[in-house]
């Protein structure tokens, strides 16, 4: 899937691959953490959540497995990856 750009504070981008239950998001530092075993519900309530920021440190932050996967941006940083 590809990115779709957030309007937050904290997340710049979101992606989500449905058959792996894989998260992944970008946050406004250019890092991208890739959350496990995300139910597609998550997803979609991050997306229509009002603060994207909010959702995902009551709802995502502490409750999936992470780890960040590369500091790298969608609008253009450059890679270390």
């Amino acid at each position: 899937m590809d990115w779709m750009l957030l309007e937050s504070g904290t997340l710049r981008a979101a992606r989500y691959q449905d058959l792996e239950l894989v998260l992944e998001l970008e946050f406004c530092d250019g890092s991208i953490h890739r959350y496990l075993l995300v139910p597609e519900q998550t997803f979609q309530e991050l997306l229509g959540a009002e603060s994207k920021g909010r959702y995902f440190n009551l709802h995502i932050r502490t409750v999936f497995a992470s780890r960040q996967v590369r500091r790298s941006a969608v609008l253009g940083a450059t890679s270390s990856a």
